[in-house]
């Protein structure tokens, strides 16, 4: 329910489900909410979703040539098995 710090984390994670519908993936998106609301920028993210939205993510046949690192914890649920092949 609401307290004055704003909905509680179950109550987000209610109203992203049909926008986000990957389990995984929301809960990382609510990595950013806490107490006192987004960590992150959020109103900036929302007033720039077409030129996110507008980024390719067709990226079958092309390369990218330069230093890549990732960092994946041994327990995370955000970046699975099934995608290391791709990354």
């Amino acid at each position: 329910g609401n307290t004055d710090d704003g909905p509680a984390r179950s109550e987000i994670d209610k109203h992203l489900r049909n926008a986000i519908p990957d389990p995984a993936l929301r809960a990382f998106c609510l990595t950013n909410y806490g107490r006192s609301g987004w960590k992150i920028p959020i109103g900036s993210i929302c007033d720039q979703l077409d030129a996110i939205r507008g980024f390719s993510d067709d990226v079958k046949g092309q390369t990218y040539e330069g230093d890549a690192f990732f960092i994946n914890g041994g327990q995370s649920r955000f970046v699975r098995h099934a995608y290391m092949s791709t990354i």
